[in-house]
């Protein structure tokens, strides 16, 4: 081979190295963009939490956790589970006044994130269900409110006159009975309200009843053009270890609902303490209702009690 010829294959070899570095850099900044965090408020990117595991390609579990006014307590817990090959969406709410002990001492579900933050959230959240969270998102008030406001409402039906005023929270819920359009002020009315003769447990199976219709009315390839108006939405008030990646990977989920039949809701079987002797409300999930609900989550939301 002609000195010449030898330079040519030279600097062939060393053109196909410096592109393959070129596109091996850009791939690898696309994976890290894809990988990071969605709305980052306050979550860094491989930070994740230690008592997360990764989600599979059959199904999910994703903890929705919604904030009080302060930010310090957690005001309603829901998971949902996505079942990709039964194509369900099953939901499964925690009561907010949930009996937990941390270190040695009673408190509600609620304090558990002010006390010890998502790990001791979530660590609770395991020790009663038993089930592995592979998503959450920690969303702050008003949030739903704007995201129905973007999908043009919710169709439902109001159980019942609901009245209730707390200037203290800046809560004001006035909605009356019978089917109608929800906007987002009427949504968060709705799902804030509390003032029910069985308290939290009515509230989070009414909750789960309007995010059953909003999934159901809404999560449809037909919205897929409000995805960056909601996405805009989220990026102030939403913390989340939701990545581009994660998305993209779970994308089958907006074909999932076909009907209502497929969401189904669950309640945490529990009863509540004795106030008077105890001098706080407690929702417990202890003895036969810890192993009742042990068995629901092995069953249906993917959990390992034996």
């Amino acid at each position: 081979m002609s000195k010449l010829k030898k330079r040519r294959v030279i600097l062939i070899v060393i053109m196909v190295i410096l592109i393959g570095a070129a596109v091996g850099t850009v791939v690898y900044k696309i994976d890290e963009m894809v990988s990071a965090p969605l709305f980052d408020s306050g979550v860094k990117q491989n930070s994740a939490i230690s008592n997360m595991t990764k989600a599979d390609d059959k199904s999910f579990n994703a903890l929705l956790i919604g904030t009080d006014a302060a930010g310090e307590n957690t005001d309603a817990l829901m998971i949902v589970h996505v079942d990709k090959q039964d194509k369900k969406i099953r939901m499964l709410s925690i009561p907010r006044d949930t009996r937990v002990t941390v270190n040695g001492r009673k408190f509600k579900i609620n304090a558990c994130y002010h006390l010890g933050g998502l790990e001791m959230l979530i660590e609770k959240i395991r020790e009663l269900t038993e089930i592995d969270i592979n998503y959450y998102a920690m969303i702050e008030p008003g949030t739903l409110g704007e995201i129905v406001d973007c999908l043009g409402g919710v169709e439902y039906d109001v159980e019942q006159d609901m009245r209730y005023s707390d200037p203290v929270q800046d809560l004001y819920i006035n909605l009356k009975k019978g089917k109608q359009i929800l906007d987002g002020d009427k949504a968060e009315q709705y799902c804030r309200y509390r003032s029910y003769v069985m308290g939290d447990i009515t509230r989070t199976q009414s909750q789960q009843k309007f995010f059953k219709a909003l999934f159901e009315q809404k999560l449809n390839i037909k919205y897929a053009t409000k995805i960056n108006d909601i996405y805009d939405i989220m990026c102030d008030k939403v913390k989340t270890n939701v990545t581009m990646k994660d998305i993209i990977f779970n994308m089958s989920v907006l074909q999932i609902i076909t009907s209502g039949d497929q969401i189904e809701c669950y309640d945490a079987p529990g009863t509540y303490n004795d106030m008077e002797k105890d001098g706080i409300s407690y929702y417990l999930i202890e003895d036969e209702h810890a192993v009742e609900l042990k068995k629901l989550c092995a069953e249906l939301f993917g959990g390992s009690y034996v």
